[in-house]
């Protein structure tokens, strides 16, 4: 995503959500997700729920786990309703975003989800699967797994949930200065989420008054099943989320008057407001 030349755009998120102490980076980042997919999708047809995903790490030294290496990552789940959606402000999904990703409760509850196990189908499958175990080999093939895929390419609903969003944290690369940007992206999975956002934030030279000197930019990739989710959709999704991102970057900006009063709005207001 092209966010501009706005270089003190972090800082203004941050300045948002830390306003009335609601919400973190990764809160603000996920509700304008929230609010620009809302805007993107034809809710005519019946929005069941939108669901997010966010990667968060397990790793504990008290628990004996490395400093690095292992997979020590589980999905902090969060679900809107359609109802949420109409009546929640924004202040209240801050929030309750901010407490799946930072309670016990939270982690415990991310945590009964972690391991790639849980992935792979259990039987009985949604069509009782065509293979039988010969000789101890699958004949014929497909073979379970697969038989899970071909349903889920068949379903209308081809994913996990609505989007996953991923957040590397900071890299700071003031000692490159050659480097134009920074950005990374995980490949849609077939078991996966219809969207991926990846966000990732790298330092750059700023004025030397602000900061030290040092401002923070962020690079945002969008990837997506392609067939499970069309092409305009995706684009619409882009341009409301940069919408959203700038529309609470310069409530931000603006002060405490300002922030507090869009986040008290409603999120099917916003959803009108980056429509337009």
């Amino acid at each position: 995503l092209q966010l501009g030349s706005n270089k003190s755009l972090v800082r203004e998120l941050k300045s948002f959500g830390k306003i009335g102490g609601t919400g973190t980076l990764q809160s603000v980042l996920n509700t304008a997700a929230i609010i620009a997919l809302t805007a993107a999708i034809d809710t005519s047809d019946g929005l069941t729920a939108l669901g997010t995903e966010t990667p968060i790490s397990l790793r504990s030294r008290d628990l004996g786990h490395p400093p690095f290496g292992g997979n020590y990552t589980a999905l902090a789940e969060f679900i809107l309703s359609p109802e949420a959606i109409r009546t929640q402000s924004v202040s209240d999904v801050l929030s309750a975003y901010g407490e799946r990703l930072h309670t016990p409760h939270g982690l415990e509850e991310a945590r009964s989800r972690a391991g790639m196990l849980q992935l792979i189908p259990d039987i009985p499958y949604l069509v009782s699967p065509t293979f039988r175990i010969q000789n101890q080999r699958v004949q014929p093939p497909p073979t379970g797994w697969e038989s899970f895929l071909n349903q889920q390419a068949a379903s209308k609903n081809p994913y996990r949930n609505s989007f996953a969003i991923s957040n590397l944290g900071l890299f700071d690369s003031t000692a490159h200065p050659e480097l134009a940007g920074l950005w990374f992206c995980q490949s849609p999975m077939p078991w996966g989420v219809a969207l991926y956002i990846d966000v990732v934030g790298y330092t750059v030279r700023g004025p030397s008054e602000i900061d030290g000197g040092v401002e923070t930019e962020l690079g945002i990739i969008i990837s997506y099943f392609e067939g499970a989710v069309s092409g305009n959709t995706i684009d619409n999704f882009c341009k409301y989320f940069v919408r959203a991102l700038e529309l609470f970057a310069a409530a931000g900006s603006s002060g405490v008057e300002q922030t507090n009063a869009l986040k008290a709005s409603r999120l099917a207001e916003l959803v009108r407001v980056v429509r337009c």
